[in-house]
């Protein structure tokens, strides 16, 4: 509980950012890395401990094409 009232005295984080500072403060105790699309964690941890997701445009990948490409590799 602690970290976490560190990570929000420190980052001056209300409302919303809480409950990231919570998974962050976890990720900083237990020396893990936190996977998310969400990019708050960004100034929340480490750039070792973070990677940020994006998503590909539909364009670029159909669902359908994602799929059958998951399903090739798997079978």
């Amino acid at each position: 509980m602690a970290c976490v009232r560190k990570l929000c005295a420190d980052k001056a984080l209300t409302a919303n950012d809480v409950p990231d500072a919570w998974l962050a403060a976890a990720a900083l105790h237990q020396g893990e890395h936190v996977v998310s699309f969400d990019g708050d964690f960004k100034r929340l941890l480490p750039r070792a401990q973070f990677i940020r997701l994006t998503v590909l445009p539909a364009t670029l990948v159909s669902e359908r094409q994602f799929l059958a490409k998951a399903l090739v590799s798997c079978g």
